[in-house]
């Protein structure tokens, strides 16, 4: 967070924009203009800082501050992209391909340990309700009570 204000501070932000950390997963900064008089906000998701290296969650913070000296009606065109270059950012919308995440990878199996496929996601599946879970099976052993694990 020391980072974040420093570097708010640094190009004049600090005062229109407050910090605030995000519970978001995908999400990994955001800016909030200011609204009818209250500071506008630029977070950082908890997950993503705790996860990656000081220099890519730099140029995040750098990204939101861009949008904040230029305002959000930029969006991620050339004004705003030359103003992110401009204070050190890699003028780049979206994070590195190489961002960590908390993203697990999930396996629906069958009661005989047959597993039947994967899914990637932030939390456990839950996409079948209780009368779909009975009447589920799996077609190599016709036995219902399909479950996910955690790969």
């Amino acid at each position: 967070m020391r980072t974040a204000l420093d570097l708010m501070a640094q190009h004049g932000v600090s005062g229109a924009y407050h910090f605030r950390w995000m519970t978001k997963k995908r999400t990994k900064g955001q800016c909030v203009p200011p609204i009818d008089g209250r500071p506008g906000l630029i977070q950082l998701s908890r997950d993503y800082v705790a996860l990656n290296d000081i220099d890519m969650v730099r140029n995040t913070i750098l990204h939101e501050i861009a949008h904040a000296m230029v305002g959000c009606q930029h969006a991620h065109n050339n004004v705003w992209r030359r103003q992110f270059i401009a204070i050190g950012g890699d003028g780049s919308r979206t994070v590195s391909p190489n961002v960590k995440d908390s993203t697990k990878t999930y396996v629906l199996n069958c009661p005989k340990g047959h597993a039947l496929g994967t899914k990637k996601g932030y939390r456990m599946p839950t996409a079948y309700t209780a009368k779909a879970k009975r009447q589920a099976r799996c077609r190599e052993h016709n036995v219902p009570g399909l479950y996910w694990t955690e790969a």
